[in-house]
């Protein structure tokens, strides 16, 4: 993979989307590079751990989150009702505890299944969404047995294929994670084994099946839940390898769009660059345009004494200057040819302009760069022509930068370092 310069884009708050490349636009390139080295060697050693580890792991719950959200909000609200529904069976199974029945399922349990519901929905901590599954399975399968333990009718050893119910919504459907499937499985099975009733009339063959029909359905259920869980970060892992191969690609054409329109030496626009930008703004005819030229004084004689690399280093120090002094998007701060500078201006009204122009010669003066060779200073100064002019009538944008030229060479005739403005 080629090497790109490192960007960073970060965004704070929720997971980034853009172009379905989750989280993607918040990472440096040289994290996806490295991201990509790690998903290589997932793939090629099919080697798919139950936690990938930061921060891969994130990447993989918020797009598992974002492509299963509607499916488990849906089907959460079905196992509420469901459960709920229940009641149905406590008024035929449950007589005896039917009220204690109402309350424990509308009066607890369902407003904490609506909490976790909540939390799973709006939440973005991964453990919190976790710990929340966890416990409305758990507390629902405690809420079966706790009923059936307190209550008197023979009747009540038939709600034992709830709990099987309850185990296979939250190790399948749920899909909770694999440790805690393991252990809300492990929990209910011994509160089964410990206070589930038993019915001394019948044989003691039905209490023994019953615990290894439970048994079975857990260590089924965990074995798919794991099965799947591997399954579902195997394919991830080829999906997100498409993913960072796309934003490579879109940093490789970033970057090559950035070096065919900037000056490599100075960070500015390049001459092909701001000759587009003129001929765009000429087509898009702006109210008012002001161009500022800049040239610096004496630029031959300080190469001369100190040399070609000082020589580049004056042109970015200038160029530095210049580009901190324009703030707005639609400005634009360039390069025209050896030390000669451009600032393009639109919308800008003269006085404004002139306002930047002077700024910029004054920050140069004040840099303190020294230059035995000039003739006005003993540090290095520029000089600035400005020109304003109304474009949306019949003005042209290539006669304000005619008149900016004309105004740069007025200051350089004048004595330099200082600028002139001539309105158009």
């Amino acid at each position: 993979m080629t090497d790109l310069p490192a960007t960073n884009n970060t965004e704070q708050g929720k997971p980034v989307l853009e172009d379905d490349v989750v989280f993607l636009p918040a990472l440096s390139t040289e994290d996806i590079h490295k991201l990509g080295e790690k998903i290589e060697g997932y793939i090629s050693r099919k080697d798919t751990p139950l936690h990938f580890g930061f921060p891969l792991e994130d990447h993989f719950r918020t797009e598992n989150r974002q492509n299963n959200r509607q499916s488990l909000l849906i089907g959460s609200i079905i196992a509420i009702l469901v459960y709920d529904l229940s009641l149905l069976v406590d008024y035929i199974i449950l007589t005896d505890v039917f009220t204690t029945a109402l309350i424990v399922r509308l009066g607890v349990f369902t407003p904490l299944a609506i909490l976790a519901l909540f939390i799973n929905h709006r939440w973005y901590r991964f453990w919190l969404q976790d710990l929340s599954r966890f416990l409305i399975v758990v507390a629902a399968g405690i809420s079966y047995i706790y009923l059936t333990n307190i209550s008197t009718d023979r009747d009540a050893i038939f709600y034992f294929p709830a709990l099987i119910l309850v185990v296979t919504y939250g190790n399948l459907f749920f899909r909770l994670q694999f440790i805690y499937a393991c252990l809300s499985s492990a929990i209910m099975f011994v509160l089964f084994a410990l206070f589930f009733p038993l019915d001394p009339h019948l044989p003691p063959m039905v209490p023994y099946t019953n615990s290894v029909f439970f048994l079975t359905s857990i260590i089924m259920t965990i074995f798919a839940n794991y099965f799947l869980d591997r399954e579902y970060r195997y394919n991830f892992l080829f999906s997100f390898r498409e993913k960072i191969r796309k934003r490579i690609l879109q940093d490789q054409n970033r970057y090559l769009n950035q070096i065919s329109t900037m000056d490599a030496l100075t960070g500015l626009a390049n001459r092909r660059e701001v000759d587009n930008y003129l001929s765009n703004l000429n087509q898009m005819r702006p109210e008012v345009l002001s161009i500022i030229m800049i040239d610096i004084d004496y630029f031959k004689e300080y190469n001369d004494i100190y040399g070609h690399a000082a020589g580049d280093s004056c042109l970015h120090q200038v160029a530095s200057i210049i580009q901190t002094s324009i703030h707005r998007k639609r400005d634009l701060a360039g390069r025209y040819g050896g030390e000669e500078f451009i600032i393009i201006l639109p919308e800008t009204e003269l006085a404004a302009g002139e306002k930047i122009a002077r700024n910029i010669v004054q920050d140069v003066r004040k840099a303190g760069v020294q230059h035995s060779g000039s003739k006005v200073s003993h540090v290095v100064t520029i000089s600035a022509g400005l020109a304003c002019g109304e474009i949306a009538g019949s003005g042209d944008v290539f006669t304000v930068l005619k008149a900016a030229d004309d105004s740069l060479y007025t200051a350089k005739s004048s004595g330099r370092n200082q600028v002139q403005v001539k309105p158009v």
